[in-house]
């Protein structure tokens, strides 16, 4: 019975999904380059009790539209996270807003974003990395069938208490979970353990290689660490990554990283033959691609930018020579390494 229930409500989503719908607030503010936001909300409670408070707190999200108009939005602010929101000066925080708000100014009713925050006080020293990790889910849009999309903002935080001086600096937002869900005509699946029968073969060997590629070993597939698992109509699991702060290519400074974290280490599923082939080649075209988009990207400082390429170059020059064998070699160094 639980399984007709679950076709039949993923059944709805597919056919709703051909009916015509309101944008989203992500579909709204998305553009090309920054976005430039204001968020004012209560800073000195936000941040002091950042350990100690899960509490949503009022605030007030403001932005211009592409033709110039002004609007403002009341939202709900909360700290969120848990490595960042231990070790970071500024937090990362959660943005909800009210459906009903939303329904009424014209747009669908997904009401919650990540705010991905600079997160050391000196938001200069934060920024490069911020800006970093923003280009992996950007290349993550470029490489993978399945992915989270970011929105690039410029920020104004303001204490409404009037305690802190206004912060100007860089943040990312990240679309709802339930947003990339029904972009896929699927449901989120809140599940762990799955048999490795259950996941889409092509979207499992795309992600693993993608964190391959930037060198982040923090996630896990049959566990959802750092993924979110999304069902379809044939009951398939597609994996969604997120999160790619602790990788190489982003390396920020609150991590204390080492060799070892620095090297690549494959942390995916077991490939044939035939789909280590077909998921190499894929990655193989996406090379110019991506090393134009670090090229192209401004908001990065030159020697970012520089290592972010040598990051990636260093990949794309083993890859073509990269066997099967090769690869499960370097699945048996991560036992190795996680085993110590």
């Amino acid at each position: 019975m639980k399984n007709i229930y679950s076709f039949i409500t993923l059944f709805f989503i597919s056919f709703c999904a051909f009916a015509s719908q309101p944008q989203s607030l992500f579909d709204a503010i998305e553009q090309d380059g920054a976005l430039e936001i204001t968020l004012q909300t209560d800073l000195t409670s936000l941040i002091d009790n950042k350990m100690i408070s899960s509490d949503y707190q009022k605030g007030l999200f403001s932005f211009t539209q592409q033709d110039g108009k002004k609007t403002e939005i009341p939202v709900k602010v909360k700290v969120r996270g848990k490595f960042r929101r231990k070790h970071c000066d500024f937090p990362p925080m959660k943005l909800k807003f009210k459906k009903n708000q939303l329904a009424t100014m014209g747009l669908d009713t997904f009401n919650k974003f990540k705010l991905v925050t600079h997160c050391l006080a000196d938001s200069k020293m934060g920024e490069n990395a911020l800006l970093k990790e923003f280009m992996a889910y950007q290349m993550a849009n470029a490489v993978l069938d399945n992915s989270f999309r970011t929105q690039l903002i410029k920020i104004k935080y303001v204490d409404q208490q009037g305690k802190r001086p206004n912060v100007n600096t860089y943040a990312f937002l990240i679309e709802e979970d339930e947003q990339v869900a029904n972009r896929m005509d699927g449901m989120l699946c809140d599940c762990m353990n799955k048999p490795m029968e259950q996941f889409d073969r092509k979207s499992a060997a795309q992600v693993a290689l993608f964190n391959y590629m930037i060198g982040n070993t923090d996630w896990h597939l049959q566990r959802a660490k750092n993924i979110k698992l999304v069902e379809s109509l044939d009951g398939k699991l597609s994996p969604v990554p997120y999160d790619f702060d602790f990788s190489g290519l982003v390396r920020p400074l609150y991590i204390n990283f080492t060799k070892v974290k620095e090297e690549r280490r494959y942390h995916g599923i077991d490939l044939t033959e035939a789909e280590w082939e077909a998921v190499k080649s894929h990655f193989l075209s996406k090379k110019e691609t991506l090393l134009k988009m670090i090229k192209d990207f401004d908001h990065l400082s030159p020697q970012a930018k520089g290592d972010m390429r040598r990051y990636i170059k260093a990949f794309y020059k083993d890859l073509p020579d990269m066997d099967l064998s090769d690869l499960n070699l370097a699945k048996e160094e991560m036992k190795r390494v996680l085993s110590k």
